[in-house]
C-alpha cells in the first residue's frame, strides 16, 4: 500500500513548520492539516479494502483526481500557484524589512 499522507497534526509537523521556506507555509495554508486518527482511519479502511494507493483527506483525493484528469496540463497551474506564493512571500519579506 502506498500512502500520500498529508500534512497531520503532530510534533513533527509542528517542528518542521519551523523549517518550511514562506512559500510553502503559503501554499499549505489553503489545504486541512489532518489528525493523525483521520489519517490512521482513512490509511485502515483503504488497506482494508485492499485498495493500492491511499491519500488521506477531500483536499489529497481532489488534488489526485484533478491531477488525474488533466495529467501534464496540471503543471502550468502548478507553476502558476507557486509564483503567486513566491510573490506573496516576497512582499511579506519586503514589509517585515
Amino acid at each position: 500500500t502506498l500512502v500520500f499522507p498529508p500534512d497531520t497534526d503532530t510534533p513533527g509537523l509542528a517542528e518542521e513548520k519551523k523549517h518550511q521556506p514562506a512559500e510553502y507555509r503559503i501554499l499549505s495554508d489553503g489545504f486541512a492539516t489532518l489528525s493523525p486518527e483521520a489519517v490512521a482511519k482513512d490509511i485502515i479502511k483503504a488497506v482494508e479494502r485492499r485498495r493500492y494507493v491511499v491519500v488521506p483527506g477531500f483536499d489529497g483525493k481532489m488534488l489526485m483526481l484533478l491531477c488525474g484528469v488533466l495529467g501534464s496540463g496540471a503543471y502550468p497551474i502548478v507553476d502558476y500557484l507557486v509564483a503567486g506564493a513566491r510573490r506573496k512571500a516576497e512582499a511579506l519579506a519586503g514589509a517585515k524589512a
